[in-house]
């Protein structure tokens, strides 16, 4: 029974990870680069020291 249990919690762990992972992602491509000006949506353009343009 133990197996059993702890075979099923990691499937849902398994599971909600890669639900998080998708969220997070679909999160990252929708809001832009917000938190990380760097990222690939940022909006401005971004000068090869990393610090974005006026």
């Amino acid at each position: 029974m133990e197996f059993g249990l702890s075979e099923s919690q990691r499937l849902f762990e398994d599971t909600l990870g890669g639900f998080l992972a998708e969220q997070l992602s679909m999160e990252v491509r929708r809001g832009g680069g917000r938190r990380d000006p760097r990222g690939r949506g940022s909006r401005g353009p971004v000068r090869h020291d990393g610090k974005l343009q006026p």
